[in-house]
Parts: C-alpha cells; sequence; structure tokens
C-alpha cells in the first residue's frame, strides 16, 4: 500500500525536539520515497531530523531554513529508505518557526516480500 502523510510542526510556543511523524506499524516494512520539510513560517528557523531504528540516526542537524525554503530527500526512482516495524523519523524546529512536513512510503507486510 502507497500513501503520503502530511503533519505541521508548530514551534511559535516553543522549541519542538525529536517530535515522531511516522512509525512503521506492527507486522510491517515501510520504503520512504520521499521526505521534504519546508519552513512555513515568516523568519528563518532551524530544523533536525532523525531515523530511530533502536540507534538514533540524525540525518539533519541544526540546518538553518529560511521562511519558504524547504528541503527534500528522495522522490526519484529509486530513492528510498528502508524501515522494519517499530523503527522512526522524527523532526526537531527551534523556538518561533513552524514547519510542514510529508513523507511519501510503501507498507509492505512482513512475510510479503
Amino acid at each position: 500500500m502507497k500513501d503520503s502523510i502530511g503533519v505541521e510542526i508548530d514551534a511559535t510556543g516553543g522549541a519542538v525536539t525529536d517530535q515522531v511523524i511516522y512509525t512503521v506499524p506492527t507486522g510491517y516494512h515501510s520504503l520512504v520515497s520521499m521526505f521534504f520539510l519546508s519552513n512555513t513560517g515568516g523568519s528563518t528557523t532551524t530544523v533536525g531530523g532523525a531515523w530511530n531504528d533502536g540507534t538514533t540516526v540524525p540525518f539533519l542537524a541544526g540546518k538553518s531554513l529560511a521562511a519558504g525554503d524547504h528541503l527534500q530527500f528522495g522522490g526519484t526512482y529509486g530513492a528510498w529508505l528502508s524501515m522494519n516495524e517499530g523503527d522512526t523519523l522524527s523532526v526537531s524546529v527551534a523556538s518561533g518557526g513552524t514547519c510542514a512536513a510529508i513523507l511519501s512510503f510503501e507498507l509492505i507486510r512482513k512475510g510479503m516480500n
């Protein structure tokens, strides 16, 4: 099953640290094909992102993102991140920032690959 999710991360009331935006459900693997993060606020903010598969693996750390700018990983044919059940993706946004994240993925029931 292919799907996408969208999440707004609002840090106007204080920094948001390691907010989980996606968890692979029990009984599934997930192939993440695209991760998109946009600064929807009116000023520059600092963002971070991490994959946790039992160990936290930061893939963004202290990245400055100007108002209206975005980051994108994947989105092209053949680019993906393979995740297992219980793995998570999380996002951090510095105090005062507002960002939107979009994640596209395919869920594969374990034993069906």
